[in-house]
């Protein structure tokens, strides 16, 4: 019983072996995955948002008080005391913001016309006069908005949302 248990067991160790080499090659994906954990990394803190900077990244985004706490999954009164200065974000609003800001199209996915379905191949401009039209994705220079390197920018400067050239 020794020796069978024996040659089950080198067995397994060369097909662990196989495994660990198709994987490393890239033909194989790994069962598990190694997960970060806080010994090994760190996570920078959000920036801090004063109420100018809320009610630019809004406005950038040319979207109303009510449409901007919808798309946030906040308040409008949480909006309205951001803006005005008796509130201030905190915790997760923060991240979310920021993430607003680097990533402007994350949260303008979420607000859709609703007098119209989007195509899968166009995006929405969002003019400041509420306007709503479908046009073709297609590239713009950054207008300011790209909050160091983003891939894309928001309609509010009156252009269609497009993907970040790099700054020259």
């Amino acid at each position: 019983m020794t020796v069978k248990k024996n040659r089950d067991l080198g067995k397994l160790l060369v097909d662990s072996m196989a495994q660990a080499v198709a994987i490393e090659g890239g033909t194989l994906r790994a069962a598990r995955r190694h997960r970060r954990t806080l010994g090994e990394a760190t996570v920078a803190p959000p920036p801090r948002y004063g109420s100018a900077r809320v009610r630019r990244l809004r406005e950038r985004l040319g979207l109303s008080q009510p449409l901007f706490a919808k798309a946030l999954n906040v308040s409008v009164g949480t909006v309205r005391g951001w803006e005005q200065g008796a509130r201030v974000p905190d915790g997760p609003s923060r991240r979310l913001l920021e993430v607003g800001e680097r990533h402007p199209l994350a949260l303008l996915e979420a607000v859709r016309d609703s007098r119209k379905p989007l195509s899968p191949t166009s995006t929405e401009d969002i003019s400041s006069s509420g306007q709503h039209n479908q046009q073709p994705l297609r590239t713009n220079r950054c207008r300011g908005f790209c909050g160091g390197g983003d891939t894309f920018h928001a309609p509010a400067a009156g252009h269609v949302l497009g993907r970040h050239e790099p700054h020259g």
